[in-house]
């Protein structure tokens, strides 16, 4: 009996996810038919085709079959993510499928009932080619379009489902806890953070990193990322506020051949504490170095990386020369944290 209840509520459960989902799925297929009519109408404005020899409604069964072929590209969508992210490089394959499918039939046999309709309208041979082309092409990037608008509504919501798993909010407001024991808390933290990196470094090695589905999952990871990360901030930030109620700063135990003051040199030692490569410890030491103005770190490469390998204390070693400022990947993403940590410290420049 225990175990009956337990499956309604669960399958209760799906089916209220189903349900945002099917509305999503109703209210995007609507307005799809309604774009694809836009673009027909305008595209026979261009090249003068008189509305009068087009009979109402002539292409009612073409759009009503793009409607039904999307649709059923998107009922095919996986409802928890770990499918979701097994199953990447099929739905690239089956969206290039359905685009071929819609240019197969729906398209082609709109583009040639307008085709007809401009020859007898004595409209240029080359202006037809073009039209067909334009419409043929603005059809497709529409569908592409509405589909990824529905793949982002999806990846919202794994997201905050697996927020609210995480429990993150919790762990932010579990103020005991971080008073019993601040660095295991702190610990954890990293732990979490490092974990989800890693998983995604991993996952990106099996996925086709130029599909646009990559692109939607990749901005799925960096906003958890940025959420952990800024959970990490937050803590750091609590407990320095402690520390600092009992200990002054010593300003001048900073290597000053390095750094443009305490600030600047208290900054970096945060960021690299939370680095976890290479890459990272060179984005910071180029923005700080070459972004911003005052230059809060004064060195040249070659004392910096001595220095860091042999002074910093940081577990992580600059075994290569760092890279160029336009060879470092993820620079968006990579900034947001630390614009976030050159806030929580402060620390006022200018960006070049």
């Amino acid at each position: 009996m225990k175990n009956s209840e337990k499956q309604n509520k669960s399958n209760n459960k799906d089916a209220m996810q189903f349900d945002l989902i099917s509305a999503r799925i109703q209210e995007l297929t609507k307005n799809l038919a309604t774009s694809v009519q836009g673009i027909i109408n305008e595209e026979k404005k261009k090249i003068k085709i008189k509305t009068g020899t087009i009979v109402v409604g002539q292409f009612t069964a073409e759009i009503q079959e793009i409607q039904n072929t999307f649709k059923n590209h998107l009922n095919k969508t996986p409802l928890n993510l770990e499918t979701y992210l097994s199953s990447l490089n099929k739905r690239a394959q089956d969206l290039n499928e359905m685009l071929f499918k819609i240019k197969t039939y729906p398209i082609k046999s709109i583009t040639n009932q307008l085709k007809i309709e401009a020859e007898e309208q004595g409209i240029e041979n080359t202006k037809i080619k073009t039209f067909i082309k334009e419409i043929t092409n603005s059809v497709v990037n529409l569908v592409a379009e509405y589909t990824i608008d529905f793949e982002e509504f999806i990846i919202d919501q794994f997201y905050e489902r697996e927020i609210v798993r995480m429990r993150t909010d919790l762990l932010l407001d579990n103020h005991p806890l971080r008073l019993i024991n601040q660095h295991k808390y702190e610990g954890y933290l990293m732990l979490l953070c490092k974990g989800i990196k890693a998983f995604f470094q991993d996952f990106k090695l099996f996925v086709n990193t130029d599909s646009p589905y990559f692109q939607l999952i990749e901005t799925f990871f960096k906003k958890l990322i940025l959420k952990i990360e800024k959970l990490v901030c937050e803590s750091s930030s609590k407990a320095n506020s402690v520390e600092n109620q009992h200990l002054k700063k010593d300003t001048a135990n900073f290597p000053t051949h390095i750094f443009k003051d305490y600030d600047a040199y208290e900054l970096f030692q945060k960021l690299a504490s939370k680095a976890t490569n290479q890459e990272e410890i060179g984005f910071y030491f180029r923005q700080m170095s070459e972004k911003e103005t005052p230059k809060l770190i004064v060195a040249k490469e070659t004392a910096f990386r001595t220095w860091f390998n042999e002074e910093s204390g940081n577990k992580i070693e600059l075994k290569n020369p760092i890279k160029t400022w336009d060879r470092i990947k993820g620079q968006p993403q990579k900034y947001l944290f630390y614009d976030l940590m050159k806030e929580k410290n402060s620390v006022k420049t200018t960006i070049e």
